[in-house]
């Protein structure tokens, strides 16, 4: 997932890249080699709410614009040590800096609550919910994941938003049905099993028109009122409809 997109003119690098004046006092203590880089985490935290780990993360416009900020090569941040002690240390400066702190666990408890009872409902796909999720981080004075940490996440919120889904058709289901479904599941290869039940009934004759005649009455045994789905929009249901089918 890229994080930093490609400016033009002057005005917007300006916009999204210039230091501010209290920066400088934090840039200045700095050995004059790692200013560059400090100055390219600093701004790229402030700019997508996450660090960069390495020189290529940033266009030529950025790097460029940032050394003649401060007075540098725009070569000196190839030199820059991403992942060392100081570069950590950096990044801990940084988030103090702009009042920051690193997610813990609750964080991200609570971050997976947020993405199931505001995102999951969207029937969103994953790239949809990332921006969403990184702005609630931003929200919240919380240091944004790694790409990984929010895929897993996201994983996380949507498998408890299926299950609280299925739970609520399930609540509508008698135990009669509860029981034809589960004789449907054990014989999953018969004529009313469960996959039986999506099988093509094969040529218009007389037997196959008796199996899907079975096939019918077996799904309308099980027909829900449309409250089996409360508050849930149509994405949810072609989401559900999806899983069904394939």
């Amino acid at each position: 997932m890229s994080v930093v997109s490609v400016w033009d003119t002057d005005e917007e690098l300006a916009g999204r890249w210039s230091l501010a004046f209290e920066d400088f006092s934090l840039l200045n203590a700095k050995p004059a080699a790692s200013r560059l880089g400090f100055a390219a985490q600093l701004m790229m935290f402030r700019t997508a709410g996450r660090f960069g780990r390495g020189a290529d993360k940033f266009p030529d416009t950025v790097v460029a614009y940032l050394a003649e900020e401060i007075g540098a090569s725009p070569a000196e941040l190839a030199d820059y040590d991403w992942l060392s002690r100081s570069g950590r240390r950096h990044r801990a400066e940084i988030l103090d800096h702009l009042g920051f702190r690193r997610a813990r666990r609750q964080d991200m408890q609570a971050a997976v609550a947020w993405t199931g009872s505001e995102l999951c409902q969207l029937g969103l796909p994953a790239s949809g919910m990332m921006d969403r999720i990184l702005g609630w981080f931003v929200a919240q004075r919380i240091a944004v994941p790694e790409e990984e940490a929010l895929t897993a996440l996201i994983t996380t919120a949507r498998r408890a938003f299926e299950d609280l889904v299925l739970e609520k058709i399930a609540s509508f289901e008698s135990p009669k049905h509860g029981e034809r479904l589960d004789a449907s599941l054990a014989d999953e290869g018969g004529v009313t099993g469960f996959s039986g039940l999506k099988a093509d009934p094969g040529q218009p004759n007389i037997d196959n028109i008796l199996v899907a005649a079975r096939r019918l009455v077996f799904v309308k045994q099980h027909v829900l009122p449309c409250e089996a789905l409360p508050d849930l929009g149509d994405p949810i249901a072609r989401i559900l409809g999806s899983s069904v089918i394939n």
